[in-house]
């Protein structure tokens, strides 16, 4: 059956990464049948009762979007395609007569100049004359309607919150330190990882904690190593706030006190320029160190991403890791981060 993840239009390649490891994690079989601007079409195999319950799941995971969308179909993004769509469709499939609805409809960007409050009119007008009542306040069917360079038309099964992640802006926390990541790239970045409930995650460089906040919310058990006792103070408030189960350790990167072969998943964002000196003379000497410590303590076939301000393939490599896939994040004029995913051979 086909579904739609709506993307919230932030690091697009990221987002994408995000939703396909998410549906991955959770064990669903899919296929990608399409990309459009700010939404992925996916093809999902089983019981659509089974599937949806999975895909609410991920959903609660996901940082870089907005809404899962059962899909009743997709046509060109034009008034007379999107009505004919309406007009043919078997409704009841996909809503009771005693349910109320409501359309609503989403424009990306610049795509095509159809006025989106006079298409929700209409095609509700559509659904009401087949003897359905609209709700415009709090309705038990959203049907959506995401004009791309094609239209993807469907119902919301699930939409995401998003807002306890600007309630984790760093700021907000009660140990703040400036040019960390923010809370919704820290989660996409755990969920690319694949980590699981239950399973161990490692932040070699964990600084104030956010990644390990973000990863202890998915309710696995957080590991976090920091050069500074101060920062592991810090951390250790952070956590402890939001009420995270986990082990610091004031120590290096380089040098990690852990056994081989134990984690089940790293994410990291190792200093960059001059705060790498806190760690050591010479960044390239840090960064392969560190990425053949990891690789010594992730298990096989498990991933690390690794935030970086440069292209680190090449030491990568040499640490034995395989790539899997580069991200690029533009921050400032002086800053893009660059965000590597790394598989364990």
């Amino acid at each position: 059956m086909l579904y739609a993840v709506e993307l919230s239009g932030e690091h697009e390649t990221i987002s994408c990464s995000e939703t396909l490891s998410c549906l991955s994690t959770v064990g669903l079989k899919f296929s990608e049948v399409d990309r459009f601007d700010q939404a992925i079409l996916l093809d999902i195999k089983g019981n659509r009762h089974l599937v949806e319950a999975k895909l609410k799941i991920v959903a609660e995971r996901l940082a870089l979007a907005r809404c899962i969308i059962r899909v009743i179909d997709t046509c060109e993004p034009t008034e007379s395609s999107i009505v004919n769509v309406f007009a043919k469709q078997d409704i009841p499939n996909d809503l009771q007569l005693d349910n109320t609805y409501v359309v609503r409809v989403k424009k990306v960007r610049t795509h095509n100049n159809l006025h989106g409050e006079n298409l929700e009119k209409k095609i509700g007008g559509i659904i009401h004359r087949k003897g359905y009542k609209v709700n415009l306040q709090n309705p038990d069917r959203i049907f959506r309607i995401l004009i791309s360079k094609r239209c993807i038309i469907g119902s919301i099964i699930v939409s995401t919150n998003r807002t306890p992640y600007e309630e984790r802006a760093p700021h907000n926390k009660p140990f703040f330190y400036p040019g960390v990541l923010m809370p919704k790239l820290a989660r996409s970045l755990v969920n690319i990882s694949k980590l699981k409930p239950n399973e161990t995650f490692l932040d070699p460089f964990c600084g104030t904690g956010g990644i390990l906040v973000e990863a202890g919310l998915l309710a696995s058990n957080v590991v976090g190593l920091d050069v500074q006792e101060k920062i592991i103070s810090g951390a250790r408030l952070n956590l402890k706030h939001y009420e995270v189960s986990h082990d610091l350790i004031v120590g290096n990167a380089t040098v990690l006190p852990i056994m081989d072969n134990s984690i089940d998943s790293i994410v990291t964002d190792p200093p960059y320029g001059r705060s790498a000196l806190v760690y050591a003379k010479n960044l390239n000497n840090l960064y392969l160190e560190s990425l053949l410590e990891i690789y010594r303590v992730l298990k096989p076939e498990k991933i690390a991403v690794v935030v970086t301000d440069k292209n680190i393939d090449g030491l990568a490599l040499k640490a034995g890791f395989n790539i899997v896939d580069t991200h690029y994040q533009y921050v400032h004029r002086s800053l893009t981060r660059i965000i590597s995913v790394l598989i364990k051979a």
